[in-house]
């Protein structure tokens, strides 16, 4: 906070692109028919993370699409392979929809996955999946996506397990200013519950490959945030989460290093 910039050398490892879901701001995401899926082995993971390791990083970020008939374990047991090889490395992994996902294709209620992902050597989850926490918005560009109830359950249950979590916003589509104002409220309350959330970051949209975008399936869908509505959304998340929040993430891999320069000096 202040003049004080942290970051954390990490890497991203997403291990499948299949996903059953058809959210219309994704590009990544593959049907199990498609020839472009992919779903890579535990073992593929795992040297990744070990590479990644000796190259110097400290944490993982594990996060995919949502594959059909996935074994409702796979979560559990792909954390616990990553950190019997590994030990040292910090395991940031699992958005609330695949934690959701998890629970339902075992059988294990959400507290009971979360403590067996904690047991297993979760550090962290990552707190997107979140978009717009508007229904109507989320009803209109992901019908089907885990709902903003369901979030706030995934959230605040990893709170009180002591599993911290990131939180975040996806913005430069159909939503309006209000609709930044409104998500923000509400992460402020739940941080004055749990006090746990480890940073807020703003995520604008891609819109080049995007499927709203692209194939024009969302009426109105904006060509992603303007420079003015980016540094905007990172101003008013620093005066409406103030210190409750401490750590307000820029993205200089979405946003570029001379953006994000000034974005440390608008709130971040």
């Amino acid at each position: 906070v202040g003049d004080v910039v942290t970051f954390v050398v990490n890497r991203n490892v997403n291990f499948t692109n299949v996903c059953i879901k058809h959210c219309t701001f994704c590009a990544f995401s593959r049907d199990h028919r498609e020839e472009e899926g992919y779903f890579l082995p535990v073992a593929e993971v795992v040297r990744r993370v070990r590479e990644a390791s000796e190259l110097g990083a400290t944490e993982v970020c594990i996060q995919a699409g949502l594959p059909p008939k996935l074994d409702g374990r796979y979560y559990i047991d792909l954390t616990r392979a990553i950190k019997a090889a590994v030990p040292g490395v910090h395991v940031h992994a699992f958005s609330p929809e695949e934690v959701l996902y998890g629970s339902v294709r075992s059988g294990l209620p959400i507290r009971e996955y979360l403590a067996e992902l904690r047991e297993a050597g979760l550090g962290t989850l990552p707190g997107t999946s979140a978009e717009i926490l508007d229904q109507e918005i989320r009803d209109v560009i992901a019908r089907g996506r885990i709902t903003v109830d369901q979030w706030v359950d995934v959230i605040t249950t990893a709170h009180a397990l002591g599993i911290r979590t990131t939180s975040t916003i996806m913005y430069g589509h159909i939503e309006t200013p209000a609709h930044w104002a409104r998500h923000l409220a509400l992460l402020r309350s739940i941080q004055k519950d749990t006090g746990g959330f480890t940073e807020f970051v703003p995520l604008s949209l891609i819109h080049q490959e995007a499927p709203m975008y692209g194939k024009g399936l969302v009426p109105g869908v904006r060509p992603g945030a303007t420079g003015v509505e980016v540094v905007a959304l990172h101003a008013l998340a620093r005066l409406m989460l103030g210190a409750s929040v401490r750590n307000v993430q820029a993205s200089w891999v979405k946003e570029g290093p001379k953006l994000a320069q000034i974005l440390l000096d608008a709130g971040a």
